[in-house]
């Protein structure tokens, strides 16, 4: 779309010089007279050079642009994967370990699609394939899953200690107390010495 505008801008404004030569021969004769240094006049054929500078600017932008949020993204994942192994994979709190992989499969995932539609260098000439927003998508649905595999653990860790509180069928509860880490014995029945 880019090359369309900037092909019909560049037309409308050759048209208008070729029209108004005495305004071409105005412009040229001002800017002679103002500054000694540049005696360069307007021609048509100027026009779409200046045009094709305007558009490498502007895909310059849009690629730098997107390898700095490449890059960031690379930088997060990275980043992610050291505070994991900090946390040991999270293997002693699961549910913050569910809670770190899910919001940072939100952002990537949310970066993915960035890097795909609004900040692609479609209109630009040498513009790379897909393959990165595509693979940052997947490895966000990736840490998606790992957050939904740590807390699947959790409530099976959770579900797990409340069936270790079984009764004893005297109505006598024993068992593993998940909250303190102590072995609990039988409550002993009070009796009336004689």
């Amino acid at each position: 779309r880019k090359h369309y505008i900037l092909h019909m801008i560049t037309r409308s404004i050759e048209s208008c010089v070729n029209s108004h030569p005495s305004v071409v021969d105005t412009l040229s004769q001002r800017r002679g007279s103002s500054s000694n240094h540049n005696t360069s006049t307007f021609s048509s054929n100027t026009f779409p050079a200046s045009l094709n500078n305007i558009m490498a600017d502007l895909c310059s932008r849009e690629f730098s642009l997107f390898d700095g949020v490449f890059i960031a993204s690379l930088m997060f994942t990275f980043g992610l994967s050291l505070y994991a192994r900090s946390q040991r994979n999270f293997e002693d709190d699961l549910p913050r370990g569910q809670k770190v992989f899910m919001c940072c499969s939100a952002v990537k995932v949310t970066i993915g699609i960035l890097l795909g539609t609004v900040l692609y260098p479609r209109d630009c000439d040498g513009t790379d394939t897909l393959l990165y927003p595509i693979v940052t998508i997947i490895v966000g649905v990736f840490w998606l899953l790992r957050g939904l595999q740590f807390r699947s653990k959790a409530a099976a860790q959770a579900q797990g200690g409340r069936t270790a509180m079984e009764s004893n069928g005297t109505g006598d509860a024993e068992g593993y107390d998940v909250e303190t880490g102590v072995v609990m014995g039988s409550v002993v029945e009070k009796r009336e010495i004689s």
